[in-house]
């Protein structure tokens, strides 16, 4: 299952991402992925990276190519509450966080970006970037309102099924900006 076939299919000049950081394309985002995964470490069975971003949609879609490309599944907390982030990271399948916050630690991607020695990494082939269906990409984590938190595994294809019924049900066929985080 290929997620960014739709994209791929448009060549590298297509618009993936706009916003106050300007209008990003395809080949901005194999690069800036490939500059993101670069800091992964290697996977292990049942790895996965935190994603904690309150704004930067980009930043989001990049460190979410990166890990994937890289083999790690991603956890996405139910909130940004630094309790909350604070236990998913002392989880022993947690290799690290991508973030957009000032809070510090692992890896704020805007900085990462932003200094980047341009060309160090070779920016990703997006359209080898596919998965069984069966495969684990995304761990999300609800709020525990009704008592202790908990896990939801997501599969490629549950996670893919769920973007198409955005698209069809919404028509989304040009811009779109979601009013809610981008872990959402």
């Amino acid at each position: 299952m290929n997620l960014l076939g739709t994209l791929t299919g448009r060549g590298l000049t297509s618009e993936v991402a706009f916003g106050s950081g300007g209008t990003r394309t395809l080949a901005d985002l194999s690069r800036d992925a490939a500059q993101l995964a670069s800091v992964l470490p290697p996977p292990s069975p049942g790895s996965h990276v935190v994603l904690v971003f309150g704004a930067d949609r980009y930043s989001f879609l990049a460190a979410l190519v990166a890990c994937w490309s890289r083999g790690h599944a991603v956890a996405l907390p139910a909130n940004h509450r630094r309790e909350t982030v604070a236990v998913l990271l002392a989880r022993p399948e947690i290799a690290g966080m991508f973030h957009d916050t000032d809070a510090g630690g692992y890896w704020r991607c805007g900085t990462l970006l932003q200094d980047a020695p341009w060309g160090v990494a070779s920016p990703l082939d997006l359209t080898a970037l596919a998965f069984p269906p069966e495969t684990h990409l995304a761990t999300l984590f609800t709020s525990g309102s009704t008592g202790v938190s908990e896990a939801v595994p997501k599969s490629a294809s549950q996670l893919f099924g769920e973007v198409r019924a955005l698209f069809e049900t919404f028509g989304a066929t040009g811009r779109v900006l979601p009013p809610v985080l981008p872990g959402h």
